[in-house]
């Protein structure tokens, strides 16, 4: 019996953004994407959902985005 040691979830890059946004366009399905990129189907899902403005995937909105609420949203404000 072998024990691995349990996978550590890593924030999608800015590559992989770009290369979601370009085999969407092309009208890849997001399990397709998912098999190319080695990530789970309902990241991929998930990030089409959340990132779309105006109904559209682009890679560089889509990381601003995940930047704002990352960064943006979890900082206390400042004190006064």
């Amino acid at each position: 019996m072998t024990l691995h040691p349990p996978k550590k979830y890593s924030q999608l890059s800015r590559e992989e953004r770009s290369i979601i946004a370009s085999m969407y366009d092309h009208g890849s399905l997001a399990s397709y994407i998912a098999e190319e990129l080695g990530r789970s189907p309902s990241t991929i899902t998930r990030e089409l959902q959340r990132n779309q403005v105006s109904g559209c995937y682009v890679a560089k909105k889509a990381d601003m985005k995940c930047y704002q609420r990352r960064y943006w949203v979890t900082k206390p404000p400042p004190k006064l």
